[in-house]
């Protein structure tokens, strides 16, 4: 019987992909603190501290995004550790993350826009370097493709 529950319980560790898993698991990291921080049990948990932990998350500037993911985290961990799922049902929470997702914030990072400045810039740079001509030549036939085609990195490098 022990071989079997130790097979169930690897079952359930490989339920989610690995970029998925480390999201919940910062996120329950994430929760762990807040808990801890503020005298709160996070094993097993209820629906309020959940609620306590998105407020949280939003005073602390995290997206909804982000928030949705962190909790789905801190609700994986409870069923994984064999406790009810403090947030099956709660619309109160769910009403939490989408005004949260919903929420304006102002951009934090805008990327500034390319301008014919900069390409210039980047010709005098690129011709003035020790690399080669041939290498200087195809390069800047490189980045005036990209800056007057518009085009991602991804577009020109594959």
């Amino acid at each position: 019987m022990f071989e079997l529950d130790a097979r169930s319980r690897e079952l359930v560790s490989k339920r989610l992909a690995t970029s998925t898993r480390r999201g919940y698991r910062h996120g329950f990291e994430r929760f762990r603190s807040f808990c801890l921080s503020h005298h709160l049990p996070y094993l097993p948990t209820d629906r309020q501290t959940i609620r306590r932990f998105v407020s949280w998350l939003d005073s602390e500037g995290l997206s909804g995004k982000t928030a949705t993911v962190y909790v789905a985290g801190v609700r994986s961990e409870q069923l994984e550790h064999g406790f009810e799922d403090p947030g099956r049902n709660d619309h109160y929470l769910s009403m939490m993350l989408k005004g949260l997702t919903n929420q304006t914030r102002p951009d934090t990072y805008k990327r500034k826009p390319l301008t014919i400045e900069h390409l210039r810039q980047l010709k005098v740079d690129l011709f003035g370097s020790l690399i080669l001509r041939h290498d200087q030549l195809m390069l800047w036939s490189a980045f005036t493709m990209a800056f007057y085609g518009m085009l991602r990195v991804s577009e020109y490098t594959s």
